[in-house]
């Protein structure tokens, strides 16, 4: 229908508790590429739950807070996708996690980041190591690995 229009209403918007480092442009378009290279549906970041975790060695309580860590338990997957930032505080991938229901940060080092437990509703625990290569991944042990896991890791190896 001919005629004026104008744009009134919000599609995604930042929620009150999302802090101004979380939603930086660097976060921004690391995001950007996660969203492309794993091909999520735009879906799957509107309402996706953010946390903010220090895992490198040492105390964050000397680090400003824009230095940590984010982590995001995408809507409608199976993975939590991690944006690191360097000491100059630049934002990069940093890997992913098998999504659980629960979750831990240990005070075990790997590469010089802490080692990261996923608990998945049966009670299993998944542990997740940094690697300089591949940034955060799921340590394969004893445990079954699922076949999106499995998916994933070899997409991942063949980059």
């Amino acid at each position: 229908m001919p005629g004026s229009f104008s744009f009134l209403r919000l599609y995604a918007q930042y929620g009150a508790d999302i802090r101004d480092f979380e939603k930086d442009e660097d976060v921004s378009s690391v995001l950007s590429v996660i969203m492309s290279e794993f091909e999520y549906p735009v879906s799957s970041l509107i309402g996706a739950k953010v946390s903010s975790q220090w895992l490198r060695a040492g105390h964050p309580s000397l680090i400003d807070a824009s230095a940590m860590d984010l982590m995001f338990e995408m809507q409608q997957s199976g993975f939590v996708e991690i944006v690191m930032r360097d000491a100059s505080g630049t934002a990069f991938y940093g890997g992913w996690l098998e999504r659980g229901n629960a979750y831990r940060v240990t005070n075990e080092l790997v590469c010089g980041f802490r080692v990261i437990e996923s608990q998945k509703p049966d009670g299993t625990v998944r542990r997740h190591s940094y690697s300089d290569r591949y940034g955060y991944q799921p340590v394969c042990d004893d445990l079954p690995v699922g076949t999106e896991t499995v998916r994933r890791l070899g997409r991942q190896r063949a980059r």
